[in-house]
C-alpha cells in the first residue's frame, strides 16, 4: 500500500501550506450550500448536522457532499487502493479552498489499521503528534465517550459533540493547532452520525473508525481529514480491508 499524493509532489507540498484562513473562507460556500441540499432531502423543520460556531463545520458537509458523489457513481472497487484513488480524484474535482486546490494526503496503511482495528485506532488519537498533551488527553477521553454513545439518538449525540466543541472553542489552554485538528474531527463527527441516522436515502452503517480515520487526516489539512474519513467509512461498509 502507499499514501496516495494525487498531482506532483511539489504541488502537494506547496498546497500544503494553506492556511486557516483560507480554508475558513471556502467553507462557509460549500456548508450553507451543503446544508441547503441536506435541508431539500429530508424535509422543513428536520435535524440539521451544522454547527456555526465551529470555523471547521466544511470539514463534515464536505465529508457527506464526497460520500454521495462517490455513491452516485455506483463504484464497485474493492481495494482501499482503488477507493482511495477516486475519492481523491473526486476531492479534487470538487473541492477548493481558498481558491486554491489542495490535494489529499490518503494513508492506505492507517485506514487498513482502523478498518481492521478500531478499538486499537482509537487508543492512537491520546498519543497524536499533531496535539498538545492535555488537548488529546481530552480529546480521547471525548472519543470513548462518543464511541459509548452510539446507540443514542442523533439529537443526543449532536448535543454532545457541540457542548464539547463550545468547551474546545472558549478555551485558552488550547493551541490554533489543537482547535483546528480537534473542530475538524468533530465536524466529521457531526455529519457522521447524521448520515446515519438521518439520511432516509441511504442505507449506510459507520463506527467510530472513519471519525478517528478523520481525525488522522486532520493533522495533515482539512480536505486530507475528509478523504480520509470517506475512504474508511467506504471500506468499513463494503468489507474492504486491504
Amino acid at each position: 500500500m502507499k499514501n496516495f499524493l494525487p498531482g506532483t509532489a511539489l504541488l502537494c507540498f506547496a498546497f500544503l501550506s494553506c492556511t486557516t484562513e483560507a480554508i475558513q473562507s471556502g467553507a462557509t460556500e460549500h456548508t450553507v450550500n451543503a446544508n441547503q441540499a441536506f435541508a431539500s432531502r429530508q424535509g422543513q423543520g428536520d435535524a440539521t448536522p451544522a454547527n456555526t460556531q465551529n470555523p471547521y463545520d466544511f470539514a463534515g458537509a464536505a465529508q457527506n457532499e464526497l460520500l454521495d458523489l462517490y455513491l452516485d457513481g455506483n463504484n464497485s472497487y474493492s481495494s482501499i487502493e482503488e477507493v482511495s484513488d477516486q475519492v481523491a480524484l473526486l476531492a479534487a474535482q470538487h473541492y477548493a479552498l481558498g481558491g486554491q486546490d489542495i490535494p489529499p494526503t490518503i494513508s492506505q496503511e492507517q485506514i487498513a489499521f482502523i478498518v481492521t482495528n478500531p478499538s486499537g485506532a482509537l487508543d492512537t488519537i491520546g498519543t497524536s503528534p499533531a496535539l498538545s498533551a492535555s488537548a488529546a488527553a481530552d480529546f480521547s477521553e471525548f472519543m470513548v465517550t462518543l464511541d459509548a454513545a452510539q446507540d443514542a439518538t442523533f439529537e443526543e449525540q449532536y448535543s454532545l459533540i457541540i457542548t464539547y466543541e463550545a468547551t474546545l472553542i472558549n478555551n485558552p489552554a488550547y493551541s490554533a493547532a489543537d482547535k483546528e485538528v480537534i473542530l475538524t474531527s468533530t465536524s466529521i463527527a457531526r455529519y457522521t452520525i447524521y448520515y446515519r441516522k438521518k439520511r432516509k436515502d441511504r442505507d449506510w452503517d459507520t463506527s467510530v473508525g472513519n471519525i478517528v480515520a478523520g481525525a488522522s487526516g486532520a493533522e495533515e489539512n482539512t480536505i486530507s481529514a475528509v478523504a480520509m474519513a470517506v475512504v474508511t467509512g467506504i471500506s468499513i461498509n463494503n468489507g474492504i480491508t486491504q
